[in-house]
């Protein structure tokens, strides 16, 4: 799993702590993030390299001070879907560890077209 935070999200990173070190179903935590309040490394960095950790990670949480624009940069990375909800962070974090994508939901029709969109820079109607 990838971690990534800014200096404007270091803190939630922090208060979540090693809840994702001590779940079973993850062999190892990347931090691509700041270490303190004063780091300087922007956003967009930190969330693309974050994002970009799949031969190392297959999944990332991505810590800022709003969301939207940590998901928008890790959004920009093909194949990945960030999506924002900081004041739910440890509780999304749990539940989220143990999800796998169901090929065969109502979503995932919806995930194809933000696929082809990326892939082709426009949707066939």
């Amino acid at each position: 799993m990838a971690v990534g935070s800014d200096a404007a999200g270091v803190n939630l990173k922090s208060s979540i702590g090693d809840q994702p070190r001590e779940d079973a179903r993850v062999r190892d935590v990347l931090d691509f993030g700041v270490a303190e309040e004063g780091g300087k490394t922007a956003y967009p960095i930190v969330c693309i390299k974050a994002a970009v950790a799949r031969g190392e990670a297959d999944r990332a949480v991505l810590f800022g001070g709003t969301g939207p624009g940590e998901a928008i940069s890790a959004n920009k990375v093909k194949g990945i879907r960030a999506v924002v909800a900081p004041e739910l962070a440890g509780r999304i974090v749990k539940q989220w560890l143990g999800y796998e994508f169901d090929e065969s939901s109502p979503s995932a029709r919806k995930v194809d077209l933000i696929t082809e969109h990326e892939e082709r820079g426009c949707l066939e109607t």
